[in-house]
């Protein structure tokens, strides 16, 4: 524009003091202007842009290849064309690094009518999560510099990468019935299917619980007995809310917290036991769809800019119903892998509006990284709630006090509503979990 601007300038001067060479030379600029400007546009129009990752799922230390491919699909050469492939920034500066980018990203190439070029590069995955490339920027103009168009290549692409998952030697929850063979430590009600023997005839047991030919033999009146049903698997409750972990800064911990669910999810499952998450998080996943969303209303509606956002509140929670089998682990690894950081929200007051997804017929494990009066405070509210609850601390910091030694208030209270609590402080501490070593 400054260009055109200036042009305009100069030869209004031109015909006011009638300097004919001048009129003339910025009649020719203002030619080249047009011819620049017009070629700049058919030119940005005619790049075509497509990105191959060729594995959308990894595990933890994989190497996955990303080719992005350029092409110019109109019949004119293109002098010039810059480009850049973005990438998952906050992941690749946080500490520790998540992701690690190995080769060229960056490029200036001339294109041909009908020319290819491909850019290659890898990605290595140091922790879980989902990881998005793209957009491409390329920008392209004349050969002068006066007219320079740019474009985004919007469309984003994911790759999930599932959490560590590590073997756990034992496990002795106080719960119902956990891993292997556990004493049954809480009737929920007596199964009729399950018949276990007679006993004497007591004031208050119904009639169709009578055993008739017992009676006839024993003269007396006999009442059938049966084994109650128990209460099976788990459903994991995690608080994965950013102020307990430094405003979302202590990474290391977080993963150590993931680690720990996806191992206890591990667990269950390969014993045939019931496993279910619901957690106090962010969807990552969810919240790039949005984004790209609302990039293309405002790229093909340019007025809605302009306009108040109708931004969808998205939900501070991920939930995978508690079930067995039927790739449930599977769901709740994808699950852990999208989990991001919750913001304002407080898990005393999230408990109470998600507790109905806690089915009766599992214990609560609670995870978390610190014991916050919110925290308590919604486990009291399970615990009066009926729920058979446990609690596992995932901190560095936390510290093993001896039997003498008082314990912090926080920990008084929690001790006080009669909830085991366990610890993880580190990974080798995973395989123990629920042993007596770590009480």
């Amino acid at each position: 524009m400054k260009w055109i601007v200036g042009t305009l300038i100069l030869l209004l001067i031109g015909f006011v003091l009638q300097l004919s060479l001048l009129v003339y030379s910025m009649y020719v600029l203002g030619g080249i202007l047009f011819v620049t400007r017009t070629l700049s546009a058919i030119w940005i129009k005619g790049l075509q842009c497509s990105r191959q990752i060729h594995q959308t799922e990894a595990e933890i230390g994989d190497i996955v290849k990303i080719s992005v491919k350029l092409k110019n699909i109109h019949p004119f050469n293109i002098p010039w064309v810059l480009f850049e492939e973005e990438g998952p920034k906050d992941d690749l500066i946080c500490t520790p690094v998540k992701l690690q980018l190995k080769g060229p990203r960056l490029g200036i190439e001339r294109f041909k009518s009908g020319a290819i070029k491909f850019w290659t590069y890898e990605a290595t995955m140091k922790a879980r999560g989902y990881y998005v490339f793209g957009p491409a920027q390329v920008e392209t103009g004349d050969v002068f510099g006066l007219h320079r168009k740019h474009r985004t290549f919007g469309k984003r692409d994911g790759v999930l990468v599932l959490p560590k998952v590590l073997p756990i030697l034992r496990n002795q929850w106080a719960s119902n019935r956990a891993l292997g063979e556990t004493r049954i430590t809480h009737r929920l009600f007596e199964d009729p299917a399950r018949f276990s023997g007679i006993r004497p005839y007591q004031a208050g047991d119904p009639l169709n619980r009578i055993h008739w030919r017992a009676t006839a033999r024993a003269g007396e009146l006999q009442t059938r007995m049966f084994d109650p049903s128990c209460i099976q698997g788990a459903t994991l409750v995690v608080d994965f809310h950013a102020s307990s972990f430094g405003g979302g800064k202590d990474h290391g911990e977080a993963e150590l917290l993931v680690t720990t669910t996806a191992s206890l999810a591990h667990a269950f499952d390969e014993a045939g036991e019931q496993i279910g998450l619901v957690a106090l998080a962010g969807n990552k996943a969810e919240r790039i769809q949005q984004e790209d969303r609302e990039a293309l209303k405002r790229l093909y509606r340019p007025w809605f800019s302009s306009q108040p956002r109708e931004k969808r509140q998205l939900e501070q929670s991920i939930i995978v119903p508690t079930r067995k089998g039927g790739g449930q682990l599977q769901v709740i690894k994808e699950a852990l892998a999208k989990m991001e950081f919750a913001g304002d929200a407080m898990f005393d007051e999230w408990i109470i509006e998600y507790k109905n997804w806690l089915p009766r017929d599992a214990s609560v494990i609670v995870l978390a990284h610190e014991l916050t009066s919110a925290l308590i405070q919604g486990i009291v509210t399970l615990k009066a709630s009926g729920y058979r609850v446990s609690m596992v601390q995932v901190n560095w910091q936390s510290e093993l006090k001896p039997d003498w030694a008082a314990p912090s208030e926080e920990r008084a209270e929690l001790a006080a509503t009669g909830v085991p609590c366990f610890h993880v402080r580190q990974e080798e501490d995973i395989a123990w979990l629920g042993s007596d070593l770590l009480i």
